[in-house]
């Protein structure tokens, strides 16, 4: 990895771990919640039948099943393109995604919204689904975007990755299984875990992206 790549990964990481304390801060001292159920409030008033199922399949697309199936997906690529010590990150990224945001949820102990469409247990800060779906998101683009060489290529196949992390946040929101610093937190907690990943495995094989 080159110094200005490095660089930008430090500062990736020190901005999302910033940001990642300070909402979860504001969470734990219930500092947001007025904003975050009023705005649940009003995509409560969106809810229709068919949107409804919908929106339960897409969610499904970033649940933790989903997400390790993905994961294996790309590492199955990578080791068949030679690369084991990335296909090998790619597994572990996930793994440790789903350790991360079980710990925070112990740590926040932050109640779940009270009109939940798809009844959900457990806490609700930070939000799984779009934490392991950014992550995921972070490997595509990190591993296989950033090598295509056709730039209208590159730039389509990242909008589609960005839309799929933001569905998947607006349908925690759609459920009413998260509040959205909930999903906010998902967001900044894969890209703090996903930047330390990067800047730990950089001197290894393949890390120069």
């Amino acid at each position: 990895m080159n110094r200005q790549l490095r660089q930008r990964w430090e500062w990736c990481l020190i901005i999302s771990a910033v940001s990642f304390v300070n909402v979860m801060a504001l969470v734990a001292l219930k500092a947001t919640h007025g904003a975050d159920q009023g705005l649940l409030d009003l995509i409560r008033q969106l809810k229709t039948p068919w949107l409804t199922s919908f929106i339960e399949g897409v969610t499904h697309t970033g649940g933790p099943t989903g997400t390790f199936i993905e994961a294996g997906a790309i590492a199955v690529i990578l080791f068949i393109k030679s690369q084991p010590w990335q296909g090998g990150i790619a597994l572990a990224t996930v793994l440790m995604g789903d350790g991360f945001y079980s710990l925070i949820k112990q740590i926040v102990k932050r109640p779940r919204p009270m009109h939940q469409i798809l009844p959900t247990g457990g806490y609700s800060f930070p939000s799984g689904h779009t934490l392991g779906t950014t992550l995921v998101a972070l490997l595509l683009w990190t591993l296989f975007v950033t090598q295509m060489h056709r730039g209208w290529l590159r730039w389509t196949v990242t909008v589609l990755l960005v839309l799929w992390v933001i569905l998947i946040g607006f349908s925690r929101l759609y459920l009413q299984v998260h509040f959205p610093t909930d999903v906010l937190g998902g967001v900044l907690g894969a890209l703090m875990l996903w930047s330390g990943i990067r800047l730990l495995g950089g001197n290894q094989p393949n890390a120069g992206v």
